[in-house]
């Protein structure tokens, strides 16, 4: 069976680190709470994109994460599809299915780290 989520290579490493790190506190349903932590998506913007926390807790746009990223705004797709620095076009329900685990179920950070190390795969 082969893996139905492409990401960039060093995006995908990054992301799975950090995510198996824990130096990072984990929230849901929001990219960034201040004092509570990420979620897993905000967390990959945060280590693999560099966009600030002040920008994830108040809702980012595309023109503003092109703007702090410098990431060209042809390139970004928002919320989470990020073309070629990361996310794929073609990985339509990756952020739903990262959402579900993070903010319906609970699911820790590690084991999100691992479902993505299962369901993806670096180019």
């Amino acid at each position: 069976m082969s893996k139905p989520f492409t990401l960039e290579k060093s995006f995908r490493r990054d992301w799975i680190n950090a995510l198996r790190s824990n130096e990072y506190s984990q929230t849901a349903c929001s990219l960034y709470e201040k004092g509570k932590g990420f979620c897993a998506i905000g967390l990959a913007m945060y280590v693999c994109l560099d966009v600030s926390k002040e920008e994830l807790e108040g809702e980012p746009t595309r023109e503003s994460v092109s703007d702090s990223t410098g990431i060209p705004l042809k390139d970004l797709r928002i919320p989470w599809e990020y073309t070629p620095y990361g996310f794929s076009s073609t990985c339509n329900n990756l952020e739903e299915e990262l959402m579900d685990m993070n903010d319906q179920q609970g699911l820790s950070f590690r084991v999100q780290a691992k479902w993505l190390i299962k369901n993806t795969i670096g180019v």
